[in-house]
């Protein structure tokens, strides 16, 4: 799952600074990011290529 940092943070899976965009396979650890206010959900437009947040 990508997801773009909301805040800079370190963790397990190392450091991550605000607007960052970084993947991550651990679901489990990506929903409690999104959930801690860490992070948002983002995915690639096929059209465009932006990066755009996804509502989970």
């Amino acid at each position: 799952m990508k997801l773009r940092a909301l805040q800079s943070f370190s963790g397990a899976m190392g450091s991550f600074h605000k607007g960052q965009v970084f993947e991550i396979q651990d679901i489990d650890v990506a929903q409690n990011l999104i959930s801690s206010g860490y992070a948002v959900g983002v995915e690639s437009c096929p059209s465009c290529g932006s990066i755009i947040e996804i509502n989970s």
